[in-house]
C-alpha cells in the first residue's frame, strides 16, 4: 500500500492502471479522446489525467486512511479475476464476489459520480433546509448565529466566514439570513471525508450486486468495447421521469471489463448466474455510444480509427442534471 505522508497532497487513480492496461495498443499506449479539446491523443495508463489529488482520502494526521487500503485490495483481486473470465463457463462464487466488489468500487469513485452526488445532495437539502429557515423567527436566527460562532473550524474558508459573521450586528445577520433563505448563494456538498465513506460501503453494495442477474456481453473479433474515466454507470431501460442508479430496477448497470467483454447487470432480475451474449458490430457500437455518453473527460479505445468514428460530431454533456418533480405533497428528485 502506498504510504500517505502527513501534510502531503497525494494523487490517486480514479481508474486503476491495471484495468486501463488492457486497452494498450501495439505501441503500448492508450488511444484517448479528450472531450474538452475534441481530439485524440496517445497516453500511457499512468497518465495524470486518470489521477486526482487526495481522491480516496481526507486531510488527516494519520499515516494512512482505510479507504486507500480498501481500494488496493479490491483492485488487486479484481483485475486477476477480470483478466481470467471465460464467459462461456460461468463464474465461481469467489469470482462473482470479487467482481461485484470491483464493480461497486468503479461506480462510486469517479469524478462524475462525485459531481452528481453533490448536485443531488444540494438539491435535496435546499428543499427542506431553506423552507425551514424561511419560517424561523428573529430570535431563532440569532440563536443560530450563536451556535455557528461557538463551533470549531479548521478549513481556512470556514474560519474566514466565521470572522465575517462575528463582525456583523444582529440586524445585519438577520437580514443576510433572510436573503440567503430566499436566494441562496452557497451549495451543500460532501467534503473528501464524506465522499470517502462511499468506499467503505463497497462490501454492502457488492452484496446487492452479487444477487442480480448478470449478462456478459461479448464483442466479435473485428471490433471491441471502449472504456472511459467513468467506466461503470447506470442507464435507463426506457424513457422515464425516474433517474437510475446502481440498484434501480428501471435501469441497467454497464461496465466494460475488457475490450472483448462488457458486464451488463439487471437489478430487476435476481439470480446468481451469468448469461453470455454474443453481440454483432452494430450492437457493440450501441454499447460504445452509451459508454461515450456516460464518460467524464475522456474515452479510451484500442483502435484509433474506431475511436475517431465513434466520436465524430459528438457533443458531450459532463454530468446529469437534478430534476425536481412534485407528486402531491411529495417532491421527487432525479438525475437525468
Amino acid at each position: 500500500m502506498a504510504e500517505i505522508k502527513k501534510g502531503k497532497s497525494q494523487k490517486h487513480h480514479i481508474v486503476p492502471r491495471s484495468y486501463l492496461d488492457q486497452w494498450r495498443t501495439k505501441s503500448t499506449q492508450l488511444e484517448i479522446f479528450l472531450h474538452k479539446k475534441g481530439q485524440i491523443v496517445q497516453k500511457g495508463p499512468n497518465w495524470s489525467g486518470f489521477k486526482k489529488k487526495d481522491y480516496n482520502i481526507f486531510d488527516s494526521d494519520d499515516d494512512y486512511y482505510l479507504p486507500e487500503r480498501v481500494t488496493e485490495d479490491v483492485d488487486g483481486q479484481g483485475i486477476v479475476v477480470l483478466r481470467n473470465i471465460d464467459s462461456n463457463r460461468g463464474l465461481t462464487g469467489y469470482e462473482r464476489s470479487v467482481l461485484a466488489h470491483y464493480t461497486a468500487l468503479q461506480y462510486v469513485r469517479t469524478p462524475r459520480f462525485r459531481e452528481e452526488t453533490n448536485a443531488f445532495m444540494d438539491a435535496n437539502i435546499k428543499e427542506w433546509f431553506l423552507e425551514d429557515q424561511k419560517s424561523k423567527t428573529d430570535k431563532e436566527i440569532l440563536q443560530f448565529k450563536i451556535e455557528i460562532e461557538s463551533e470549531s473550524y479548521t478549513d481556512p474558508k470556514d474560519i474566514e466566514a466565521i470572522k465575517k459573521i462575528k463582525a456583523m450586528s444582529n440586524i445585519e445577520f438577520i437580514k443576510l439570513h433572510r436573503e440567503e433563505a430566499e436566494k441562496p448563494s452557497y451549495s451543500f456538498i460532501l467534503n473528501r471525508f464524506g465522499h470517502s465513506k462511499f468506499i467503505l460501503k463497497i462490501p454492502e453494495k457488492a452484496r446487492g450486486i452479487y444477487e442480480f442477474q448478470w449478462m456478459l456481453l461479448q464483442a466479435p473479433d473485428n471490433t471491441s468495447f471502449v472504456t472511459s474515466d467513468n467506466p461503470c454507470f447506470a442507464v435507463p431501460k426506457e424513457e422515464s421521469d425516474l433517474g437510475v442508479g446502481l440498484f434501480s430496477p428501471n435501469g441497467y448497470v454497464i461496465f466494460p471489463l475488457r475490450p472483448d467483454l462488457c458486464l451488463m447487470i439487471d437489478p430487476q432480475q435476481r439470480g446468481r448466474y451469468e448469461i453470455p451474449i454474443k453481440l454483432n458490430r452494430k450492437h457493440v457500437k450501441e454499447v460504445n455510444q452509451m459508454i461515450l455518453k456516460n464518460s467524464y473527460d475522456v474515452v479510451v479505445a484500442k483502435d484509433k480509427t474506431h475511436l475517431k468514428s465513434l466520436t465524430k460530431d459528438y457533443q458531450h454533456v459532463w454530468s446529469r442534471n437534478v430534476e425536481k418533480k412534485k407528486i402531491g405533497d411529495y417532491t421527487l428528485f432525479a438525475l437525468k
